[in-house]
């Protein structure tokens, strides 16, 4: 969507139209949902998320600057309402402490012929603490300390779950690999 067009509908937005909020929700759902999806716990759990992240953006419009892209923004809000989700559950999520997480290897020939859906699918198999910080870094290039500072962790544990994170894509995709030999 051209951002003139963009501006409009957040301008119409502002006065509470509610066809441009519609519009503006149906032009930017599937950049949201691909997003999220990334973070959350199945698809139910990413149209909750959809559904709390333009609720922000409808109530924040005002703090919205016209002057820049409207994507970023729209994306820190994504990613921050993903985070909050995260701290929200997180009493249910068990976390590792290291002091010094393990340095594997990523071997990026693994991934040159899979599909996106199905990394994608591999991604959402992760713990949620594993696949927030491994999406973080790996798919949006949040920094460890960032990464560390937004979910209230160490750092430690940060590289920790982006390690583990690897490792279990990595296993996931032998497996899948060594199935295909069998069934050839």
């Amino acid at each position: 969507m051209q951002q003139n067009r963009v501006n409009q509908l957040l301008s119409d937005c502002q006065k509470g139209n509610r066809s441009a909020q519609y519009e503006l929700y149906q032009g930017y759902y599937g950049f949201a949902f691909s997003i999220a999806s990334r973070y959350a716990n199945g698809e139910n759990d990413s149209k909750e998320i959809i559904q709390d992240v333009f609720l922000k953006v409808f109530n924040n419009l005002k703090n919205y600057n016209f002057d820049y892209p409207f994507e970023p923004w729209f994306k820190k809000i994504i990613i921050r309402t993903c985070i909050d989700r995260y701290r929200s559950n997180l009493r249910k999520i068990e976390t590792v402490e290291l002091d010094h997480a393990i340095n594997e290897d990523y071997v990026p020939e693994f991934l040159i012929n899979a599909d996106a859906q199905y990394l994608l699918d591999l991604v959402q198999r992760l713990s949620p603490a594993y696949r927030t910080t491994f999406s973080m870094f790996a798919l949006d290039g949040y920094e460890y300390h960032e990464i560390a500072e937004l979910l209230n962790i160490s750092i430690g544990t940060v590289k920790s779950n982006i390690s583990k994170a690897r490792g279990h894509l990595k296993q996931w995709i032998l497996e899948a690999k060594e199935s295909e030999k069998v069934r050839k």
